[in-house]
């Protein structure tokens, strides 16, 4: 049986991200009577580069008696070619500390976004805030599958949404949602999504959609349509949690 520290085991709230890499399925499928390893060779590398250059700020949260030494990046757990990022609460965190959550949290996505396209993959995912129970690498609870389902039943192109209750507790982030504005785009169909689309990665981005089969092309136009699209910034009172979720007990 797997024996786990308390320091491993966490219940609470937490920004959960559900990331999966457009056509590497087809990718693996394609390269598989080859017998060759390629396929494994290249998530290998982009774990191995993202988990030691990870995208993000560091995160201080304000705890009882060791204020200077809590930090906090996303953890990332890796699932086949998808990426889960997790960024935990503690009961005594302060609106300044969900500002770092958010901020950080966005900077690993783009981060990952743009490394995949140097591989030759773009991303599509979710992202939510809820309550989430962890054990190591195990994750479950209200966050992920809420990520999960944005990712799986409503992304479906090259984005990644944000649930409503990420959104509303973005928004009413005092003196600090103007500074995440930039971070946000409205999509035609309502959504609100992470912004990782940039002017340098145009060729890596057309090449991609060229490879990819002409029936599932249209998931990367969305991709150019964004490039210079910055047009959402979180306003307080705009969105409604449809949970209120609760800190680490």
């Amino acid at each position: 049986m797997l024996k786990l520290s308390q320091a491993d085991e966490y219940r609470g709230l937490a920004i959960v991200a559900f990331i999966d890499l457009l056509g590497y399925s087809e990718y693996v499928n394609k390269n598989w009577k080859s017998g060759e390893s390629e396929a494994l060779d290249t998530i290998l590398k982009m774990k191995r580069e993202f988990l030691t250059e990870p995208g993000g700020a560091i995160i201080r949260i304000k705890g009882h008696n060791d204020h200077d030494k809590a930090r906090y990046v996303p953890h990332i757990i890796n699932i086949s070619d998808s990426f889960v990022f997790v960024t935990r609460f503690h009961k005594w965190y302060q609106p300044l500390d969900m500002f770092g959550a958010v901020a950080g949290l966005c900077g690993a996505v783009i981060s990952l976004a743009r490394l995949t396209t140097k591989h030759g993959f773009a991303i599509r995912g979710g992202v939510e805030l809820e309550n989430v129970y962890q054990a190591g690498s195990e994750i479950i609870g209200p966050a992920f599958n809420a990520a999960y389902t944005l990712e799986a039943k409503i992304a479906k192109r090259c984005r990644v949404v944000v649930g409503p209750n990420f959104m509303a507790t973005t928004s009413c982030i005092n003196d600090a949602t103007t500074m995440l504005c930039g971070l946000f785009n409205r999509d035609a169909d309502n959504m609100i999504s992470i912004h990782h689309s940039t002017p340098d990665l145009i060729e890596p981005m057309i090449k991609i959609r060229d490879n990819a089969p002409e029936n599932v092309r249209y998931k990367y136009e969305y991709y150019f349509s964004n490039v210079a699209k910055t047009d959402f910034c979180p306003t307080k009172g705009q969105w409604r949690k449809t949970r209120t979720p609760h800190a680490q007990r």
